[in-house]
Protein backbone atom coordinates (compact mmCIF):
# COMPACT_ATOMS: atom_id res chain seq x y z
CA UNK A 1 0.00 0.00 0.00
CA UNK A 2 1.33 3.49 -0.42
CA UNK A 3 -0.35 6.72 0.24
CA UNK A 4 -1.57 8.41 3.27
CA UNK A 5 -2.88 11.70 4.90
CA UNK A 6 -5.27 13.82 1.95
CA UNK A 7 -3.70 15.74 -0.18
CA UNK A 8 -0.71 13.10 -0.57
CA UNK A 9 -1.15 10.27 -2.74
CA UNK A 10 -4.54 8.32 -3.03
CA UNK A 11 -3.72 4.93 -1.41
CA UNK A 12 -2.91 2.05 -3.89
CA UNK A 13 -2.46 -1.59 -3.45
CA UNK A 14 -0.32 -3.76 -6.46
CA UNK A 15 -0.91 -7.33 -6.73
CA UNK A 16 0.94 -9.36 -9.02
CA UNK A 17 -0.21 -11.10 -12.16
CA UNK A 18 0.74 -14.16 -15.07
CA UNK A 19 4.80 -14.53 -14.74
CA UNK A 20 5.15 -12.30 -11.65
CA UNK A 21 4.59 -9.02 -13.97
CA UNK A 22 2.09 -6.68 -12.41
CA UNK A 23 -1.96 -7.69 -12.15
CA UNK A 24 -3.80 -5.06 -11.19
CA UNK A 25 -4.09 -2.36 -9.00
CA UNK A 26 -6.55 -1.07 -6.50
CA UNK A 27 -7.16 3.04 -5.86
CA UNK A 28 -8.97 4.67 -2.96
CA UNK A 29 -9.22 7.68 -4.66
CA UNK A 30 -11.30 9.36 -2.49
CA UNK A 31 -9.35 8.75 0.43
CA UNK A 32 -12.76 7.00 1.93
CA UNK A 33 -11.27 3.65 2.90
CA UNK A 34 -12.94 2.36 -0.19
CA UNK A 35 -11.55 1.18 -3.30
CA UNK A 36 -12.87 2.93 -6.34
CA UNK A 37 -10.84 2.71 -8.81
CA UNK A 38 -9.29 -0.83 -10.59
CA UNK A 39 -6.74 -0.96 -13.29
CA UNK A 40 -6.32 -4.14 -14.89
CA UNK A 41 -3.28 -5.11 -16.65
CA UNK A 42 -1.89 -7.52 -19.01
CA UNK A 43 2.03 -9.15 -19.07
CA UNK A 44 4.47 -7.50 -21.22
CA UNK A 45 4.63 -8.21 -24.40
CA UNK A 46 8.04 -8.55 -24.73
CA UNK A 47 10.50 -9.66 -21.62
CA UNK A 48 11.84 -6.68 -19.74
CA UNK A 49 8.80 -4.60 -20.81
CA UNK A 50 6.43 -2.81 -18.95
CA UNK A 51 2.81 -4.03 -18.25
CA UNK A 52 -0.39 -3.11 -20.64
CA UNK A 53 -2.83 -1.57 -19.19
CA UNK A 54 -6.03 -2.97 -20.56
CA UNK A 55 -9.06 -1.75 -18.54
CA UNK A 56 -9.52 0.96 -16.06
CA UNK A 57 -12.57 0.48 -13.94
CA UNK A 58 -14.38 3.15 -11.30
CA UNK A 59 -16.69 3.87 -8.93
CA UNK A 60 -17.31 7.53 -8.48
CA UNK A 61 -20.62 7.32 -7.07
CA UNK A 62 -18.92 5.32 -3.88
CA UNK A 63 -21.79 2.73 -5.22
CA UNK A 64 -19.75 -0.34 -4.05
CA UNK A 65 -19.76 -1.06 -7.62
CA UNK A 66 -18.42 -0.44 -11.32
CA UNK A 67 -20.16 1.81 -13.04
CA UNK A 68 -17.95 2.70 -15.89
CA UNK A 69 -15.08 1.11 -17.66
CA UNK A 70 -12.64 2.37 -19.78
CA UNK A 71 -10.90 -0.03 -22.38
CA UNK A 72 -7.35 -0.06 -23.75
CA UNK A 73 -5.85 -1.43 -26.57
CA UNK A 74 -2.48 -3.50 -26.50
CA UNK A 75 -0.42 -0.45 -28.04
CA UNK A 76 -2.20 1.89 -25.58
CA UNK A 77 -4.80 3.06 -27.20
CA UNK A 78 -8.24 3.98 -25.79
CA UNK A 79 -10.47 1.54 -27.14
CA UNK A 80 -13.80 1.89 -26.00
CA UNK A 81 -16.20 3.11 -23.29
CA UNK A 82 -18.71 1.00 -21.40
CA UNK A 83 -21.46 0.98 -18.84
CA UNK A 84 -21.73 -2.10 -16.83
CA UNK A 85 -25.26 -3.61 -15.66
CA UNK A 86 -24.91 -2.56 -11.32
CA UNK A 87 -23.48 -5.47 -9.92
CA UNK A 88 -20.49 -5.37 -6.89
CA UNK A 89 -17.30 -5.59 -8.10
CA UNK A 90 -15.45 -8.65 -8.10
CA UNK A 91 -12.33 -9.85 -8.97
Amino acid sequence: MSGGARGGPAPRWAYQGAGGSLGRIETDTDRDGKVDKWEQFDPPGKPGGPPILRVVSLDPGNTGKTTLRLHYRADGTFERTEKPPLEPRTL
